[in-house]
């Protein structure tokens, strides 16, 4: 599965169809920013989601840093809420490292310590839920 086929499942979501109409707008515009991205000239929609990493995720925030800050946190946002769906549906949780190493530095150092890796779900878990996009 690549990231093209998680956001094609997110659109089918219920998280998704409870959404106002504008902010559907502006998610699929996010997506499309995620989806058109290329990262060491790879499409982002492309990339598999047992090889996306961290890495990979701080070389596309920096692709969007370029279109302006507020974009790029937009993007982020939106991509965070797609691979939410990942580890609640039970996929293969490779993109864990994303949420750890972009705009969430503490939580970063929770998941380096792996005895306090249930914590660091948790948290994550959290933040997902509690998420807003206005």
């Amino acid at each position: 599965m690549n990231i093209n086929d998680l956001t094609n499942k997110y659109y089918l979501s219920n998280d998704f169809n409870r959404l106002a109409d504008k902010t559907k707008h502006d998610y699929q515009y996010c997506v499309t920013v995620l989806l058109d991205t290329k990262v060491d000239g790879k499409s982002m929609a492309e990339i598999c989601l047992t090889k996306m990493s961290g890495a990979i995720a701080r070389r596309a925030y920096e692709v969007w840093l370029g279109r302006g800050v507020y974009l790029a946190n937009a993007v982020t946002s939106v991509a965070r809420k797609i691979y939410s769906l990942e580890w609640r549906w039970g996929m293969p949780r490779a993109t864990l490292s994303l949420l750890s190493n972009v705009n969430l530095p503490i939580l970063g150092q929770l998941y380096g310590q792996k005895n306090r890796l249930g914590n660091f779900l948790t948290t994550v878990t959290r933040i997902l839920s509690t998420e807003t996009w206005d």
